[in-house]
């Protein structure tokens, strides 16, 4: 996956955007931006992702190695 917003796609599979955001405990106008790559996410919104959906920040941020663990 070559984009951020495709590898945030990804980590949210089936889950519909509401749930996802909920999930993050992100507002869900925040989390559409995102997706879109209007903006960029912050720090504590990538290691929230990262720690609930043992997503590997290195794939998450740069598509390096596997998406699961890390």
């Amino acid at each position: 996956m070559d984009t951020l917003q495709k590898r945030l796609r990804a980590v949210r599979g089936s889950l519909t955007q509401s749930d996802f955001a909920s999930r993050l405990q992100t507002p869900l106008t925040t989390l559409g931006r995102y997706e879109r790559g209007t903006n960029l996410p912050d720090l504590d919104f990538i290691i929230n992702m990262c720690t609930i959906f043992d997503v590997s920040p290195a794939w998450l941020l740069f598509g390096k190695g596997s998406m699961r663990g890390g």
